[in-house]
């Protein structure tokens, strides 16, 4: 009987790590990086992907992973992909952030895919965090003056503080990139 219990547990442990294998070497293969697809599919233009600045790619709540410029007529955009990673059923979604590079606003935010966290739906509107989470026309237009742009907004109040918390953090990762790296409203 021990015999058998322990040839079960060794083989359930070798069948694990196996498994674990396989799932790290699949990730890296199918790994799908930012493309500007991405950008193009909520703003269609031709967009010209820009190198990352890593020293303000990253901040609190997320990242930048994609930065890209449409010449729009006369009108310079910026786009930027932002990755959250904070806390709430909006972590580890993909939001694209389009800015006017002259007067350094907002023009619209559009989410590109679901965080992995299960039970979010980007259609959440019938739940207390749907208000907050259509606020994403309150930042249309804001122009970005430093690092942040949720200051002094208070939005709606939900009973969902972590999801609402990272959904505004997107705004404040992509107004620190954007700030830092072009220059924002009083940064020039």
């Amino acid at each position: 009987m021990k015999n058998e219990t322990l040839r079960c547990v060794v083989t359930l442990a070798v069948i694990a790590v196996i498994c674990g294998l396989l799932l790290s070497v699949f990730n890296s293969l199918l790994y799908v990086a930012p493309s500007l697809a991405d950008l193009s599919n909520a703003y269609a233009g031709d967009w010209v992907k820009e190198d990352l600045n890593s020293d303000f790619s990253k901040t609190t709540g997320g990242n930048v992973s994609l930065v890209a410029i449409l010449k729009d007529g006369e009108k310079e955009v910026v786009g930027l992909v932002v990755n959250t990673n904070a806390d709430g059923k909006f972590s580890g979604s993909k939001v694209a952030v389009y800015v006017d590079k002259s007067t350094s606003s907002i023009i619209k935010a559009v989410p590109i895919e679901q965080g992995s966290t299960g039970g979010f739906d980007l259609s959440y509107a019938s739940n207390k965090a749907g208000d907050a989470l259509k606020s994403y026309k309150d930042f249309e237009g804001v122009v970005i003056t430093s690092e942040t742009v949720t200051d002094g907004y208070s939005g709606p109040k939900t009973g969902a503080t972590k999801t609402v918390n990272a959904f505004y953090k997107t705004f404040n990762i992509a107004a620190y990139y954007y700030y830092n790296v072009y220059g924002g409203a009083n940064n020039e």
